[in-house]
């Protein structure tokens, strides 16, 4: 009995790369990811194509409801780990679509990127809330943090729209 706690440590450092090892390598998106190379050749040609920044974000929405669909099509067939990729870009595309409605022109053409921005998301959620709820426990996580992202997003969109600093999150209960 030399030094146990050594061995003990060597044993969990073991334990540590064998799961990371068998951990899926695709858990999130680099901050540094560039739109284009999340989009499709025609995806990128039609955001190339619209000059109008509100329309822009009104194509950014429509592609991501369509990885939205690919998520929910992926899940259904337990296919979660792409699934869960898929649903990261819908993220993605979602943040950027936010990003790009200061470049709309400030005024009413603004207020209406944020009001479409919220619809969308609004009815985006009705199926993105099932779909967290399918995903394993140990993709549950990734996923909910996804529905957090957004719903975050809707939520500083509405305080866009409104004006200023009125709806705040949701706060947890306590135990």
């Amino acid at each position: 009995m030399r030094f146990p706690l050594a061995r003990w440590m060597r044993l969990g450092a073991l334990g540590v790369v064998i799961a990371l090892q068998a951990e899926p390598i695709v858990r999130a998106l680099p901050q540094t990811t560039d739109l284009l190379t999340l989009l499709t050749s025609e995806e990128q040609a039609q955001l190339a194509r619209e000059k109008n920044p509100a329309k822009q974000v009104r194509l950014l929405l429509q592609i991501a409801e369509k990885r939205l669909q690919e998520a929910e099509r992926l899940a259904a067939q337990e296919r979660f780990n792409p699934a869960l990729s898929v649903l990261l870009v819908y993220q993605a595309v979602l943040e950027h679509a936010f990003s790009r409605i200061e470049t709309v022109p400030p005024g009413g053409r603004r207020k209406s990127a944020y009001r479409d921005f919220d619809l969308h998301i609004r009815r985006q959620l009705k199926d993105l809330v099932p779909l967290t709820r399918a995903f394993p426990i140990g993709l549950a996580a990734d996923a909910e943090r996804v529905l957090k992202t957004v719903t975050r997003l809707r939520f500083e969109a509405l305080n866009a729209f409104a004006g200023g600093r009125i709806l705040t999150h949701p706060r947890l209960k306590s135990q």
